[in-house]
């Protein structure tokens, strides 16, 4: 009997364990990864980027990951209706239900393209500020003057990295610069 339940106690520990456990990936400069979430969707993650959420979805209310870098998401619908959370460290959520879209979040300053689907973005500061996002809308956030501008863009350009390209336009030496420098982790003097 005492075998038996200290069998039992050790099962349920290591349940209670492995349900909280997490998650975390990093990429190096100029690395391009693909990770697979316990829901299939899948997360493409650019240079010197995190992922971190938790390993077992089961049961739990919703779908949450933090982001710092540059990721592209393909969120696939869930069964049940559970909403798929992505947090960034500007404090700006992504609440999604099945989608595709790019997201940036550097230097105080997070951009989002929404490629298909839709997305509701909300900062964790001020809740009740939301921002209803479009296929092809591209919302970009910036902490510094707390300012978010929504327009409307070719979506590709955005994601374009994830074939070994670079595509800009109207973008100033120094925005490529910081680019370069975040994603391949090389100094660029101009």
């Amino acid at each position: 009997a005492i075998l038996s339940g200290t069998l039992m106690l050790a099962y349920g520990g290591w349940r209670v364990y492995n349900h909280h456990r997490t998650t975390f990936i990093q990429t190096a400069y100029g690395e391009v990864r693909t990770v697979v979430l316990p829901d299939q969707s899948e997360v493409t993650l650019n240079g010197n980027s995190t992922l971190r959420y938790a390993n077992n979805w089961e049961g739990s209310e919703d779908r949450e990951v933090w982001v710092e870098g540059e990721a592209f998401f393909s969120v696939k619908p869930s069964a049940v209706p559970r909403s798929f959370q992505v947090h960034t460290a500007s404090k700006m959520n992504v609440e999604v239900l099945g989608t595709t879209f790019n997201l940036v979040d550097r230097h105080g300053r997070m951009q989002v393209v929404l490629n298909s689907g839709k997305v509701r973005l909300h900062s964790s500061k001020t809740p009740e500020e939301t921002i209803i996002m479009q296929p092809g809308d591209l919302v970009e956030y910036k902490e510094q003057v707390r300012t978010k501008v929504k327009s409307h863009t070719n979506t590709q350009r955005y994601s374009s990295w994830k074939r070994n390209s670079l595509q800009f336009e109207n973008a100033s030496f120094a925005e490529l610069a910081q680019l370069l420098e975040d994603t391949y982790g090389v100094s660029v003097e101009i």
